[in-house]
């Protein structure tokens, strides 16, 4: 509890939570991480997988999927764009970083930390339905696969309505 009292002192304390989870491989620290607004959920959720999934998850290249946000631009008096367009990086970054992690566990068939991130970070979201029908896929359950992409599918219709 000392640790986590010294982090809420500082200015960020979401981030300092999520640095020591890092440092010390204690994926705990990012649960707690998401009590603070200075993070987002997906930096906590990145954090935890990187942290809890054994071995440490080889992220695979997403360049060639996701199309990268150009850089903030410099306005004439030499001050870059506002916080809104650093923080939209930022997010992006995460974004692509947890698909690469994400992508990396399904590749080496390491499920079971992802479903358990997804459902406790973003419970309710359609790619745990599509992950668990790749989880069932690999090992040929095709009656499990038919229902999770079913389910997969339904999802994304009624988000897009």
């Amino acid at each position: 509890f000392k640790l986590v009292g010294e982090c809420e002192s500082l200015s960020l304390p979401g981030e300092a939570l999520l640095k020591k989870a890092r440092e010390l491989k204690w994926p705990l620290l990012a649960v707690l991480a998401t009590c603070f607004s200075d993070v987002g959920t997906l930096e906590c959720l990145l954090t935890w997988l990187t942290t809890s999934a054994t071995p440490t998850p080889t992220p695979v290249p997403m360049a060639h999927i996701l199309t990268p946000k150009p850089p903030p631009q410099v306005d004439d008096e030499g001050e870059h764009e506002g916080a809104e367009d650093q923080s939209a990086s930022r997010a992006s970054n995460v974004e692509a970083q947890l698909a690469g992690v994400i992508a990396g566990l399904c590749v080496s068939q390491q499920f079971e930390p992802v479903l358990e991130a997804l459902n406790m970070f973003t419970p309710g979201i359609p790619l745990v339905h599509f992950i668990r029908f790749l989880h069932a896929f690999t090992e040929m359950r095709l009656p499990e696969t038919a229902a999770h992409l079913e389910a997969f599918t339904l999802l994304c219709q009624q988000r897009a309505e």
